[in-house]
């Protein structure tokens, strides 16, 4: 059972992970995907929380991580997670967030959480991010709610 084990996680491992950026702006998406693409993953392109979904039900295969603008995603951006969470998927979620700390704690947001991104950010710290996520960080039914 151990080799089945050890062989089964090395597949994992070599799977091209595939990450869905949720953006409403194509100036702010193609970047994003641009990076995304380049550290090897598949990107899925979406503009907001519903057209997310579609291409969600669309995909064929796990979508390991989302990479959503806070304000494209849903008005309710723990809902969003929630359902990416729990849709059968089991996608973790990263939101971006060019708003200040009082702004996301009015919306229930902990600005100093592994799921958030403050913007702008450097790519490097957008790949360090998305690296822990997809390797192991929060579940994907925590997020960075208070």
């Amino acid at each position: 059972a151990a080799a089945g084990a050890g062989r089964t996680r090395r597949n994992v491992m070599q799977r091209r992970r595939t990450v869905l950026v949720v953006d409403g702006r194509e100036t702010e998406r193609r970047p994003l995907r641009d990076l995304l693409a380049l550290e090897g993953n598949e990107v899925l392109e979406a503009a907001n929380g519903p057209e997310a979904f579609e291409v969600a039900v669309r995909h064929r295969g796990p979508i390991d991580l989302v990479v959503a603008d806070l304000e494209a995603a849903l008005s309710d951006p723990r809902r969003f997670a929630r359902l990416f969470g729990w849709y059968g998927r089991r996608s973790r979620v990263l939101f971006l967030s060019a708003e200040g700390e009082d702004a996301l704690l009015a919306r229930g947001i902990r600005r100093d959480a592994a799921n958030l991104l403050p913007l702008p950010f450097d790519p490097a710290a957008l790949s360090a991010k998305v690296r822990a996520l997809l390797d192991g960080a929060p579940a994907p039914s925590e997020g960075p709610f208070v």
